[in-house]
């Protein structure tokens, strides 16, 4: 359970699961998670890491799921992204309203046991959406104005 900063940085790298209640104390513009190789959970709740630019989670191997609350990561610089990568367990990914409203890249890959993704209104508004070679999704939603100014949107191969 994370309610700060100072919570956050002392979490041990074998953590399995993690739950952020509040950390509007993070002022880094980079979250990488890739510290945490035995994470199998995380949930970070409403209006979390807003001044986070870069948010990776990456080379991940045991997690499974993630859930993001609504009003987190509000940072809108032009290099602000999600990525989201070599996680081969991740199952489920949900995204709430208006978090990552201002990111400009969402990168989606290597994530071969995704089966759900689910992105709340008015999320990436100005993001474009490439999802590619997710053959395990049986489901994806996008609420109401995501990606809402994508330039460029591609969804194939999902299903093999």
């Amino acid at each position: 359970m994370v309610n700060n900063k100072e919570e956050w940085e002392r979490l041990d790298a074998s953590v399995q699961s993690i739950t952020v209640n509040g950390c509007d104390d993070y002022l880094s513009e980079l979250l990488d998670l890739s510290r945490f190789g035995e994470l199998v959970e995380l949930k970070i709740g409403s209006n979390c890491f807003n001044y986070v630019s870069v948010m990776s989670i990456s080379r991940l191997p045991k997690l499974k799921s993630v859930e993001i609350g609504e009003k987190s990561f509000q940072n809108e610089s032009a290099d602000s992204q999600l990525m989201v990568k070599n996680c081969p367990a991740l199952v489920s990914l949900k995204i709430g309203n208006q978090s990552f409203k201002g990111f400009k890249r969402f990168n989606l890959s290597e994530v071969d046991g995704l089966k759900s993704v689910m992105i709340g209104d008015g999320c990436f508004k100005e993001c474009d959406l490439v999802l590619k070679e997710l053959k395990s999704v049986e489901s994806v939603r996008v609420g109401s104005g995501s990606f809402e100014k994508s330039r460029h949107t591609v969804v194939e191969s999902l299903i093999s």
